[in-house]
Formats: C-alpha cells, structure tokens, sequence
C-alpha cells in the first residue's frame, strides 16, 4: 500500500491503482487497502468498480468508515442517490465530530434536491472547520438558489480566499458579480477561470466566460453553476 500512496502523491493515479488492485489479491480482507483502492477508483471515474469492490465489507455491520465514505460516493456516482445517502448516514453516525463526511453528505443531500438536509450539514461541518473551501463553496450555490445574494457572495469569496483554484468558486463568484452589474470586480475572476479552467470538464463555461469578456454581457444573464465532483 506504501507504493501506491508514493504513486498518487506523485500524481500517478494509474499506477497507483493497479498496484493496490494487486495488493487486493493478495490480502483480500484487508478492508483498508479495498477501501483506498475504492478512493482512488472513484477519483479515476470507475464508481462501479467501486461499488463491487466494497459493498462485501459495507454490508458487515462494523464496516470501517472510509469503506462507508468511497461506497457512497461511488454510489452517488452512479446515480444511486438514495443508497449513497444510506451510506453517509452510517458514516455520519460512526464518527459526528468528521466534518468533511458532513459536507460529502451534504453533496449527495444537493443531488437529492433536500436542500435543508444540506445546509444543515454544511453549516455544522464549517462550525467544526471553517477552512472547508467545498463546504463554503456549496453553501454560496444554497443561497443563490433561494435568492440570498449577498450570502451567496461571502460564501464564494471565503471558498476562495481558502482555496484559490476552485475554478467553480471563481466562476460563479463571476458569475454572481456580473449579474449584480459589477463588471469591474467580475473580471478578473471570470478571466482567471477562463485562462486556467481545464477545457475537458469546462468547455461550455470558459466559451461563455470568454464571451462575456468580449462583450461584457454574455454572463450576467446565467445562472449559478453546480458541479460535485
């Protein structure tokens, strides 16, 4: 498992994967190395590997929390949204004081259109640990779908101030400004997510980005973005 981590701190994810696939092989009980395998998985697109490598373990009633953790995002991956909040409930209840589990609940909370469920998870992970750039990041798109502006602006700057290439952050605190008819504070945000944004997940985003720096108008008549990666 030590070589895989070397890999994926070394931004070689394939490698990675395959070394802890066989390590799997080897030591098919070792639940944490499946559940770092699932991790990584999901990070490579591959939920439904995922989903068959840890449901065996998630089914034991003591399954470990980051088994819980990678079977619900793969899960809401899949689509499975019901299922996916299943498992973050359980992880939720196998460790409350986990703020980051919170906000992945959260997210899923999102997906299943129970914005309540997931503000109220949001907030307490953030009064646990102000510093989760996400967790602000998805409170700002919350207030900008119930019409709060204003807070919908201070969460995206604090996801920001905590995390400077969150281009979903960058672009629709853009977004946001241009929208209120501040151009000049729109700018240079919308033109950092332009030049910096990868095309392969942001295509559509950065032409209407670019139009609007060409026109000045292109934006402001866009709604805020989600996107749960």
């Amino acid at each position: 498992m030590q070589l895989a981590l070397l890999r994926r701190k070394a931004g070689r994810l394939g490698p990675a994967v395959e070394a802890l696939r066989r390590a799997v092989a080897v030591s098919p009980d070792d639940e944490g190395t499946a559940s770092l395998l699932g991790s990584y998985l999901n990070e490579a697109g591959q939920a439904a590997e995922t989903e068959r490598l840890l449901a065996p373990y998630a089914d034991r009633k003591d399954a470990a929390l980051d088994t819980l953790v990678a079977r619900g995002a793969a899960l809401a991956q899949l689509g499975r949204t019901r299922e996916a909040r299943a498992s973050f409930d359980r992880a939720v209840a196998a460790d409350p004081s986990r703020a980051l589990t919170l906000v992945q609940r959260a997210t899923v909370e999102t997906m299943a259109h129970d914005d309540a469920g997931a503000r109220a998870d949001l907030e307490a992970a953030v009064a646990r640990d102000d510093r989760l750039a996400l967790a602000h990041h998805t409170l700002g798109l919350l207030a900008a779908r119930r019409g709060d502006e204003a807070e919908a602006e201070r969460r995206f700057r604090r996801a920001l101030a905590l995390d400077a290439g969150n281009y979903d952050a960058m672009l629709n605190l853009g977004s946001l400004l241009a929208r209120r008819g501040r151009r000049s504070e729109a700018q240079p945000f919308l033109a950092r997510f332009a030049a910096g944004a990868p095309p392969s997940v942001y295509a559509r985003e950065i032409a209407r980005a670019r139009a609007w720096l060409g026109t000045t108008s292109g934006l402001e008549r866009d709604t805020a973005r989600t996107r749960n990666d």
